[in-house]
């Protein structure tokens, strides 16, 4: 938000305010405050609904008590200075509204900004914190809320922002204990982290805003701004203590914007934080926002608890895995109690673990008690602490104590893998494992399971019972699944529940597997160009930055989502560099994401892949800010499949990918303003080349390997292909891998490459060699006459994408072996056609 020039209106002392210790809001404040589901679109008669509301839908007994009025509160004074109420959205003054709301045993707040104006440019207190604290008094005010907008920094020169904020909020705060009300001091700075409230909040507000509004007014929430406020407002849990917390902002349970899952996960990690639990969802909204799982989420008295803890301890981070979007988190708590949440950050469901040791539990011999205060179960555990399918952005949060309860039953956990991967091809079968651990010190028994999936899957029967898992033992139950014949590139939910008994009778553990029908997706052959704006500057106004075209012409079988504003398009273009990287494709343009990260989604169900594209811009920063962005490529599963960094630019940089399938381009600046894709365009994949043929013929050798019945091949690791290279076997069979060749001329060909063999085919072997690193490498083929027959082969070389033929060689009859050789970039695929001899035969493959 801006700050403007400064109004001068009092002289400044830089004395340091006195500490506060007003005795209030000794745990976080709890209650509803209007911002986030109404913006200024309230009035009287909405505020009395909302008082009711918060009685009549259990929220008032579940502990939210204060009502705080935001924003869009007076236009003027009166001569005498004080504050005039908008007599049109309070016609019988603020302070019958606010009798209205002690009336329902309620406790009410007011809005207010440390700057000329407020956010929405209304009254504010800069310069009438005296005169405004009284009048908040008089009308029986119980919290106030200062916000930070419109600041006249000029006014306090050679002050940094934490400076003016401590002596602003230090002063509102003296003006507060002046009028003798006990009256919460709620600082709204944070937004702005120049303002740095963990430095003075603890001693001049009951709690303070450490990160930036999590909506804009009645917007739509947005996940990823819960998940950065939360990671800001645990960078100093020092900083909370009675009396004084760290404030992530409003929560947005049950509004647009973000998932059932999503709003329990944010009720979570704000009880796990020590923080306020102010609702930002309209409680009189039962019809819409406010319904039964948004109730539900914000009563749940068990999650209420931790955060109410009198310790008011905030979290810490205990461990992550490497990818970091795999948390666990401890809040100590008063009794001895600790509080654990798995947070998962990614967008599949994962198991997640971690141990009473590692969250600072003392040793004990009979067990702990695990209570998942979600789930509403206790379980025994013998010290793990574990959640079966923790759901994309969900938190498994639990309360742990040491001493054992033989009425709980055992904790288990369940991981449920498939067999070859997530992806499995329309009408292609994979297998389904489930692995049960037993974490309880006692001995389950008679472990069966079952798996169900959606329409179109066809799921088989489960793996024999498993008779007896011991206590820290596992067991398994596996399936059978096929994937329907028409493919669909959206993840679809299988989930596996198992049953098992123990002495004090039987249990389940429900888990969840996403599995997809179609080919895995791919961003293969990336490159990058430079430029300058030229005519992508395109046009910016109150729509955005964009260029203007048609909304709705996409190349055949391309969609797009957004999580900014949505994409316009163009047919054609005069930008030379976007044509050579989009060919003929369509262009479209979008804008810069709200803060510095944002993302779009293309998915591609072509049958072969795209030449995709993303401008960016640099379209405010210039030679004086340069602009940075990484670009991170993800599947629908959330894996990365490559991310790059653009490096510093002041111009415009193009980066280009063949896609297939569905995956995610998320843009985050690391330096300049907002991030930004300004342009997004399309085009036929990379072409491919196979250029410098040589051909050697050679005597079998070792090379010869070995015939069974598995068919001849070189033996080795079946996962390690040559880095940056894709081989699929289109006829034939699948390659196995040997990393240290020892044959002369395969060392010669294919220098200190991996080696692949492969197996005969009646008629021909076709060979698929994706360059997926944009480089170009040397494909070397042997071509063993292993039957001592005279082998004749003709060999042609084709674009994977297109058809085109880039070679075709006849090597002549040979009786021993003959090896042919190309320089590869892009997508190819080798066939070898049987012209004379026994079957079609590619006995090895070398890749240097």
């Amino acid at each position: 938000m801006a700050v403007p020039a400064s109004v001068g209106v009092l002289s400044v002392s830089a004395v340091p305010a006195q500490a506060l210790e007003n005795g209030l809001a000794r745990t976080p404040m709890m209650g509803f405050a209007n911002w986030n589901s109404l913006g200024c679109n309230y009035d009287d008669a909405k505020m009395r609904s909302i008082a009711d509301a918060m009685v009549s839908t259990g929220m008032k007994d579940a502990g939210y008590k204060y009502l705080l009025i935001q924003e869009c509160i007076a236009k003027t004074r009166d001569t005498n200075g004080k504050i005039v109420p908008d007599p049109v959205k309070f016609p019988y003054g603020i302070k019958n509204l606010i009798d209205y709301i002690h009336s329902k045993g309620l406790l009410a707040g007011i809005y207010t900004d440390a700057g000329t104006t407020t956010c929405a440019g209304y009254v504010a207190s800069y310069g009438h914190e005296t005169a405004d604290a009284q009048t908040f008094a008089d009308w029986g005010v119980d919290l106030i809320e200062d916000d930070w907008c419109n600041v006249p920094s000029a006014d306090f020169p050679g002050k940094t922002s934490a400076e003016i904020a401590s002596i602003l909020y230090g002063r509102m705060r003296d003006a507060i204990t002046a009028t003798g009300r006990p009256m919460v001091m709620y600082a709204c700075s944070g937004w702005d982290f120049g303002t740095q409230p963990w430095t003075w909040g603890p001693n001049t507000a009951n709690a303070w805003r450490s990160g930036r509004d999590i909506q804009w007014g009645g917007g739509l929430a947005e996940w990823d701004q819960i998940v950065a406020n939360f990671d800001q407002n645990a960078e100093h849990p020092e900083a909370t203590k009675p009396g004084a917390t760290n404030d992530p902002d409003m929560m947005g349970v049950g509004i647009k914007g973000i998932s059932d899952e999503e709003g329990r996960s944010e009720m979570s990690l704000w009880a796990m934080s020590a923080a306020p639990l102010m609702a930002g969802t309209d409680p009189s909204d039962t019809a819409g926002t406010f319904g039964a799982a948004t109730k539900a989420t914000y009563t749940n008295a068990d999650v209420i608890k931790i955060d109410q803890d009198p310790l008011v301890y905030q979290a810490r981070l205990v461990s992550e895995d490497a990818s970091k979007k795999h948390q666990v988190w401890k809040k100590n708590l008063s009794n001895g109690d600790v509080a654990v949440a798995l947070f998962n950050r990614d967008v599949a469901p994962v198991t997640m673990s971690t141990t009473a040791t590692a969250v600072g539990l003392p040793a004990s011999s009979t067990g702990y008690v695990v209570n998942d205060l979600w789930a509403h179960q206790s379980k025994l555990s013998a010290g793990t602490i574990a959640k079966s399918s923790v759901p994309g952005h969900g938190v498994a949060l639990f309360r742990v104590h040491a001493g054992g309860d033989t009425t709980s039953g055992p904790a288990v956990s369940t991981v449920l893998t498939p067999s070859p991967g997530n992806w499995v091809a329309p009408g292609n079968t994979a297998t389904v494992t489930a692995t049960l651990t037993n974490n309880s010190p006692v001995g389950i028994t008679n472990l069966t399971g079952t798996l169900t999936g959606p329409a179109g899957w066809t799921v088989g029967s489960p793996s024999a019972a498993v008779a007896s898992v011991a206590a820290g033992g596992t067991g398994q139950v596996s399936w059978q699944v096929t994937s329907p014949s028409t493919g669909n590139a959206a993840p679809q939910t299988f989930t596996a529940s198992l049953g098992f008994n123990y002495s004090g009778g039987s249990g389940t553990d429900p888990s969840q597997l996403p599995l997809i029908a179609a080919a895995g997706p791919s961003a293969t052959n990336p490159a990058t160009d430079t430029t300058t704006q030229g005519n992508w500057k395109g046009v910016y106004g109150g729509a955005g930055y964009r260029i203007p075209g048609d909304t709705t012409s996409l190349p055949a079988g391309i969609t797009v989502t957004s999580t900014g504003t949505p994409f316009t398009w163009t047919g054609t273009t005069t930008d030379a560099r976007a044509l050579q990287k989009a060919g003929t494709g369509r262009i479209a343009a979008g804008e810069y994401g709200n803060g510095n990260k944002f993302s779009l989604t293309v998915t591609n169900t072509n049958a072969d892949t795209r030449r995709i594209g993303l401008y960016l811009l640099d379209w405010d920063s210039g030679s004086t800010n340069p602009r940075q962005e990484t670009v991170t490529i993800t599947d629908s599963l959330g894996n990365v499949l490559t991310t790059v960094a653009s490096g510093t630019f002041t111009g415009g940089k193009y980066l280009s990918w063949d896609i297939a399938g569905t995956v995610t381009f998320t843009v985050q600046s690391t330096a300049g303003a907002n991030a930004v894709i300004s342009g997004l365009f399309f085009g036929p994949p990379q072409a491919a080349t196979a250029t410098a043929r040589q051909v050697n013929t050679t005597v079998q050798g070792n090379w010869k390997g070995t015939f069974g019945s598995s068919g001849y091949s070189v033996y080795g690791d079946s996962a390690q292909a040559a880095p940056g290279v894709q081989l699929t076997t289109v006829a034939g069979t699948a390659y196995t891998w040997d990393a240290n060749p020892t044959p002369v001329r395969a060392t010669q060909r294919g220098g200190t490459g991996r080696i692949a063999g492969s197996l005969y085919n009646n008629s021909a072997v076709k060979l698929r060699v994706n360059i997926t690193d944009g480089s170009s490498k040397r494909v070397t083929l042997y071509l063993l006459d292993w039957d001592s027959t005279t082998r004749r082969e003709t060999l042609t070389v084709t674009d994977t994408a297109t058809g085109a033929v880039l070679d075709t060689f006849d090597p002549g009859s040979f009786a021993n072996g003959t090896y042919v050789g190309w320089t590869v970039t892009g997508d190819v695929t080798i066939t070898a056609t049987r012209t004379a001899g026994a079957n079609a035969v590619i006995s090895a493959t070398l890749i240097d």
